[in-house]
């Protein structure tokens, strides 16, 4: 080829292929199924680790995006001492579904009223892997970089509202997407986090095939702007400087990955409920923990138990005989 015109023709390819998809597209009548899989530490607490196999099925097309059904088929949380299969206490057989546009924004998610805060935040973690600003190299917001494109948007995921920055390189199978949350933006008052997600788009698959978070959270390491220690108080001196006190490490570390796993076709495409349906955002926000069932008459037969143990203890210094 005359020149070194090759490198500009596959750029244009690839502006071209970009600016014609759509980068979240569940194909109607299939079930995509994947695995969950994340680790956490927590400082002076210990390692959590997370497994979850979770399908997801597109049940309807709209002018907004795709509303795609969460199908969460087993959980389990398992720590350095223990292994809990939360799937055995929670039910996760109640409606879930989210509606996605083509470029990742979760516009809001539809559950029923009375379902389980634990298993509907468990279910907006799952779907919210995919929360993202998707754009293509040939929007107007959009600056170049020495292999692919970037720009800053503001955005809504698990976490709430906040601003991140993207950077795109085109690949052999596709695009890879990299956001970086901005400091600052946590849901936990007076955090601060270093958070990365990747997201892996297959252009094959029509949607993500990877997705992986790696995040760093501190929490009140330091003295928050504007705080003053004398207010409300009497002008006395203190006798220890209050800026030179040092509060114990809050901190904790943790990486989520998502891994495309199989494409079938759905035996049975569900239907949303009509009635006793909660439309709601994405934002996990108060989690109320459900309180696990009690059987009353067992626990009262173990306290009646203990009190007739010790109405016949002897006194102290009592010597006891016991004849064979």
């Amino acid at each position: 080829m005359p020149g070194n015109h090759f490198p500009a023709i596959c750029r244009i390819v690839v502006l071209l292929t970009c600016a014609s998809s759509s980068f979240i597209n569940f194909e109607p009548g299939f079930e995509y199924q994947y695995k969950y899989d994340s680790n956490a530490n927590v400082k002076n607490i210990g390692d959590f680790q997370v497994l979850a196999k979770v399908g997801y099925i597109n049940v309807g097309d709209s002018g907004d995006g795709q509303e795609v059904y969460v199908k969460v088929y087993a959980l389990a949380l398992k720590t350095k001492h223990t292994e809990d299969t939360i799937g055995h206490r929670l039910d996760f057989s109640k409606w879930f579904s989210f509606v996605i546009t083509p470029h990742g924004e979760i516009l809001h998610v539809y559950h029923p009223p009375d379902d389980d805060d634990e298993a509907v935040a468990m279910k907006k973690g799952a779907a919210a892997m995919f929360a993202s600003r998707l754009h293509q190299a040939t929007e107007g917001h959009v600056h170049a970089t020495d292999d692919g494109w970037g720009y800053h948007v503001r955005e809504t995921g698990s976490e709430g509202p906040h601003n991140a920055t993207y950077t795109v390189r085109p690949t052999l199978t596709g695009h890879v997407f990299t956001k970086t949350r901005h400091p600052g933006h946590h849901p936990v008052k007076h955090a601060t986090s270093d958070y990365t997600k990747t997201l892996y788009y297959d252009s094959a698959l029509g949607t993500m095939h990877t997705i992986q978070v790696e995040e760093k959270l501190q929490v009140m390491h330091k003295t928050a702007e504007g705080y003053n220690p004398y207010e409300n108080s009497r002008p006395v001196k203190a006798v220890n400087n209050f800026t030179e006190i040092k509060y114990p490490e809050m901190s904790a570390q943790g990486t989520g990955k998502l891994v495309f796993l199989s494409r079938h076709k759905a035996v049975s495409i569900p239907s949303r409920p009509k009635t006793d349906i909660t439309r709601a955002t994405i934002h996990i926000k108060e989690v109320k923990r459900k309180k696990p069932a009690i059987d009353v008459k067992e626990h009262l037969q173990y306290v009646k138990g203990n009190l007739t143990c010790m109405r016949n203890e002897p006194e102290k210094g009592t010597v006891t005989f016991i004849y064979v």
